[in-house]
């Protein structure tokens, strides 16, 4: 399991916190406030996975 931290587009988080919990591997996404927009509770068998993964997807 891992934490994602994410930055957006002001005014995009409610539209990437649907597309991102609709994601397989996206356990948990929440908005939250400081440096970051979003986070995401991922799961991956491997760290490698996650890499491809946020490349691909996020």
């Amino acid at each position: 399991m891992a934490y994602v931290l994410i930055n957006v587009e002001m005014g995009a988080e409610p539209d990437i916190l649907k597309k991102l919990r609709k994601l397989p591997n996206v356990k948990e996404a929440h908005s939250v406030y400081g440096l970051y927009d979003l986070v995401a509770e991922v799961e991956f068998e491997t760290l490698s996975g996650l890499k491809d993964y946020i490349y691909k997807h996020i």
